[in-house]
């Protein structure tokens, strides 16, 4: 009788585990940040946090020898950057080239913040489509800049990358329960500062994450397999 108590009670709490919901949330505020919390726990996607290093955990040479390590790493990350940053000078130059000569004005960082978010959605959301529900989407954004037509311009960009987000959130997500949603988009011709508030959260049960992660693991398998037959 004990036996039978003590395995359904693990039953009852393996059942209870897979029933927790797992939540995925993000946010901009206005730098852009994505969290995956259940219960309350909670785990950073992005940005990567970055981890330093213990000294405690190290001998002096092997420490030097990470430090050394660290060091290269540094140096190739900022070559990278630089690289990019003139990549990207060069292209703003001739955005402004092109401006002066009558084309449409370089797009603000508020429409650079919106593009993250989509591909933050697109990369995390549309993978769990088959089970996630859209619990919160709250989206308030003022458009301003120093000019009366770069603000039309980039105001109506802004409105193209909303509606295109909240065009996915409704395919990619479950609807069937009402979500909280708030979207405005306004723009400001006086402060010369734009604001962005978002808040987006979409939930899914445990079992359905390992439901779909296993769905994942059988397809890529069996690719392998056929792959592996059709070589032998």
């Amino acid at each position: 009788m004990t036996a039978l108590i003590i395995i359904g009670a693990l039953l009852l709490l393996f059942f209870l585990l897979l029933m927790l919901r797992l939540r995925l949330r993000i946010t901009a505020e206005p730098e852009v940040k994505m969290d995956a919390s259940v219960l309350f726990f909670r785990f950073r996607l992005y940005p990567k946090k970055v981890k330093q290093p213990n000294p405690r955990r190290f001998s002096a040479a092997g420490l030097r020898r990470k430090l050394e390590k660290e060091r290269k790493k540094r140096l190739n990350a900022e070559k990278k950057e630089a690289k990019k940053a003139k990549a990207k000078a060069e292209k703003k130059e001739a955005r402004k080239k092109a401006a002066a000569d009558g084309a449409a004005p370089e797009k603000r960082s508020l429409t650079d913040t919106l593009s993250l978010v989509r591909s933050l959605a697109e990369s995390v959301f549309s993978r769990l489509s088959r089970y996630l529900r859209l619990d919160v989407a709250r989206l308030h954004i003022t458009v301003s800049t120093d000019d009366a037509a770069k603000t039309g311009l980039v105001y109506g960009a802004v409105c193209a990358s909303v509606s295109w987000l909240l065009a996915f959130l409704d395919r990619f997500t479950d609807l069937r329960r009402k979500p909280q949603r708030e979207a405005t988009v306004d723009a400001d011709f006086v402060t010369g500062k734009s604001r962005c508030k978002l808040d987006i959260c979409a939930s899914l049960r445990v079992w359905q994450l390992l439901a779909i992660l296993i769905a994942a693991a059988y397809r890529a398998l069996k690719k392998l397999y056929f792959s592996n037959e059709r070589k032998g």
